[in-house]
């Protein structure tokens, strides 16, 4: 595989369009308004899809991307995922602490008595909503590996992978359109600051990012 050094635009761009178009939906509606929608279009058919995509934002997606980086990237690309991992742990954490009363939409809705449809065998939480760390997982850990294979076609892959677990949180009542964007933003920044340690640690240290000749 040959090296790909030069950032992650293609990764960069599908993301800054669905922030751009999330940002006008929260302005031209309600966070209630916006959720109720999601959640009366759901289905069993696309159930599974959304139940298991949404995964992809779990911690050990951290841990199957370093595998790729083992065979065809040098060390400064597993220092760089590695410092992608913490700082999404750190600002996750962090943000939910100082935000922990935040309801998510189970709690918000039970509190007005509105029923929502809830898919089978996902247990939903009440507190901690915002931001949606599975979200910033998936944008940190997908937008790393974008800037890390530079072929555009995978770049826009990963994009929509990550964009597909955004929806799930939604899908599956576990946050509201506010904490899936910043999730989102947040993601893209920390996968950005990561990529770049890359190129500092291969000019400080003078070792060439990639294991290909």
């Amino acid at each position: 595989m040959r090296a790909g050094t030069q950032g992650l635009s293609g990764f960069t761009g599908v993301t800054l369009l669905g922030l751009t178009g999330a940002v006008v939906i929260l302005l031209s509606s309600s966070k209630t308004a916006i959720f109720l929608w999601v959640n009366d279009h759901t289905s069993p058919a696309w159930d599974p899809l959304f139940r298991w995509g949404t995964f992809l934002g779990d911690g050990w997606v951290f841990a199957g991307a370093l595998l790729p980086l083992l065979l065809w990237r040098r060390w400064p690309y597993w220092a760089g995922l590695t410092a992608a991992a913490l700082l999404t742990l750190f600002t996750s954490a962090s943000l939910k602490t100082l935000y922990q009363e935040e309801k998510r939409p189970v709690a918000f809705f039970e509190e007005r008595g509105q029923n929502l449809r809830l898919v089978p065998g996902v247990e939903t939480h009440s507190y901690r909503s915002f931001p949606s760390g599975h979200t910033m997982t998936a944008f940190a850990c997908l937008g790393f590996l974008a800037g890390a294979f530079r072929y555009p076609w995978l770049q826009g892959i990963l994009a929509v992978l990550a964009w597909q677990v955004a929806y799930s949180r939604m899908y599956l009542a576990q946050h509201f359109l506010l904490d899936v964007t910043v999730g989102a933003a947040l993601g893209l920044i920390i996968a950005g600051v990561s990529f770049r340690s890359v190129s500092y640690l291969a000019r400080r240290f003078s070792v060439s990012p990639t294991n290909a000749s």
